[in-house]
């Protein structure tokens, strides 16, 4: 698919169509290698729990790790009535 070079500001773009980005998965963000002249535009994948395991060992040895309710809940501790 032919593509024009556009002016933006001090750089140059290129127009993509939404299409084709949708097809891509790239909502926002992107990585660009250049590997033996050919410019390769790959999705940034974003991972949400990617950095939970180093977080709960900070937790731990911060003393932050705490239950904020008991761990069980006993009817015969009379925190429940029917």
């Amino acid at each position: 698919m032919p593509s024009k070079i556009i002016q933006i500001g001090n750089s140059k773009g290129i127009r993509i169509p939404a299409k084709t980005l949708e097809k891509c998965g790239i909502v926002d963000n992107i990585l660009i290698d250049l590997v033996d002249n050919i410019i390769i535009i790959r999705p940034v994948k974003k991972f949400p729990r990617e950095k939970w395991n180093e977080k709960f060992f900070e937790m731990k040895k911060n003393g932050d790790d705490n239950l904020v309710i008991k761990e069980s809940l006993d009817p015969k501790d009379g925190q429940w009535e029917w």
